[in-house]
């Protein structure tokens, strides 16, 4: 969804940057995994009162608009704002703009989106490609989640869903929850296994920081649990950082980034920092 906020760009400035990185290394394809999609571009939500702070957001868009060419010092992100003429009543999705930095020849996998009608233009929007549609919620697809047969190649998986909740239920709607955690962890951790390089990135938006009960630090907590897991699963160093951007009244919207390639990590909160 295009709420048209600074989450927005924490999320696009983060995938593009995980992909640039990965593509600058390597020839090899660049298979992702993004498990909440939208339409392939949709206008931001009108601005209402109380709306999540834009500021960061619209001066990205701005700034790429404004500038001729490519600029090799500039974030990724704003590479693939300029080449898809990104602005506030066309703003793209995660695919397209990952697509922007790899091109469309070498990205593959797959995407899930649950609004039926979005997914139909989706799958028109990647006919005649190597990644795959799946409409519906994408917890009914995490089979489809395993890493490709052949080998070398690049990954990202990327969950993009509304904020942390520990209500204690399973319910399958767009919050996140650490029985869905539970549900991706072994995904998470064939994709560590396979030593191929490439990095997990999970968004929550609108995280309060309280005294008690905090959804800020609790989503911090079970990411950084969530590393130390995978590295006990897989007998090596797994590693992770974060990413924040402001929201509306002292929230924050954070993306939790795990990768066993410490520099890729760096150099991605490195590149994104100064836009967020």
């Amino acid at each position: 969804m295009a709420r048209g906020n600074n989450g927005n760009l924490l999320q696009h400035a983060v995938e593009a940057q995980i992909a640039q990185e990965l593509v600058s290394r390597s020839v090899d394809d660049l298979h992702v995994v993004l498990t909440h999609s939208m339409a392939p571009s949709e206008r931001f939500d009108p601005r209402r009162t109380g709306a999540s702070p834009n500021r960061r957001l619209q001066a990205a868009l701005t700034t790429a608009q404004a500038t001729p060419g490519p600029c090799s010092a500039d974030p990724a992100v704003l590479h693939a704002f300029r080449d898809l003429r990104a602005r506030d009543e066309d703003y793209p999705n995660s695919a397209r703009i990952v697509a922007s930095i790899t091109t469309r020849k070498r990205l593959c996998g797959v995407i899930s989106e649950i609004d039926a009608g979005k997914a139909a233009s989706l799958r028109t929007d990647w006919r005649c490609t190597r990644l795959q549609v799946c409409c519906g919620s994408w917890r009914s697809f995490v089979s489809d989640f395993q890493p490709p047969a052949h080998a070398p190649y690049s990954w990202l998986i990327s969950m993009d869903p509304n904020t942390w909740v520990t209500d204690g239920s399973e319910s399958d709607d767009e919050q996140l929850r650490q029985s869905d955690l539970n549900l991706m962890l072994p995904v998470f951790e064939d994709y560590l296994r396979s030593n191929q390089a490439g990095a997990i990135a999970i968004f929550c938006y609108e995280l309060r920081s309280m005294a008690t009960n905090s959804s800020y630090g609790l989503f911090r907590d079970a990411i950084a649990a969530a590393a130390s897991t995978l590295q006990a699963a897989i007998s090596a160093p797994v590693h992770h950082v974060f990413l924040e951007a402001n929201g509306h009244g002292g929230n924050r919207h954070v993306g939790g980034l795990i990768s066993a390639d410490l520099s890729l990590l760096n150099a991605v909160t490195q590149a994104c920092l100064p836009l967020l």
